[in-house]
């Protein structure tokens, strides 16, 4: 309806780039970059973020863009969120547990913050603390992919291949299996 929607074009790049469908998401969130004169400063730094993560691919000015974002929005909890994923990415586990703390703090039940803290755990080899959030997750997404892959996970660890076979046996046929 409005073709100067620019947060729009960026939340579409954003869902062609979690589908793999990154020429789309390229196309989009150019596009959205193209139009960020015209937006708020939050919608701008979202933006800015995702242009350095899908155009430039310059991980460092990513992180920056969330630095700034979490500074001046700190009880937003998606810079928290996306800037705990940006240091797992590049193996800071301990920068990426705080940021996912913060994230999960302000978004309690929100999957993909927590899917962060339980890497961040693991990362920094809290296993026993990753399966605990793994477990308050279960509880309120008990059937996500996220949560199966995680159980294959602690499964791994604990070398119990009859559960790891159970989660592969629950996967068949589902769109998550390839996962």
């Amino acid at each position: 309806l409005d073709s100067n929607f620019a947060i729009a074009y960026a939340r579409i790049g954003v869902h062609y780039g979690n589908r793999g469908q990154f020429e789309l998401a390229t196309e989009y969130v150019q596009k959205a970059y193209d139009l960020r004169d015209r937006v708020s400063e939050r919608e701008r730094l979202y933006i800015s973020e995702k242009y350095h993560g899908y155009i430039t691919g310059e991980n460092p000015k990513v992180i920056e863009v969330l630095q700034a974002w979490t500074r001046l929005y700190p009880n937003d909890y998606v810079p928290h969120n996306n800037l705990a994923f940006q240091y797992l990415l590049v193996g800071r586990f301990e920068e990426a547990m705080k940021e996912a703390q913060a994230a999960v703090r302000l978004s309690p039940n929100n999957s993909s913050a927590l899917e962060n803290l339980i890497g961040s755990f693991i990362g920094l080899g809290r296993f026993d603390e990753a399966e605990q959030i793994a477990n308050q997750k279960k509880a309120t997404h008990p059937d996500s992919g996220g949560v199966h892959n995680n159980n294959i996970i602690f499964a791994f660890l604990r070398r119990d291949w009859a559960a790891i076979n159970a989660e592969v046996e629950w996967s068949r046929g589902k769109p998550s299996e390839p996962d």
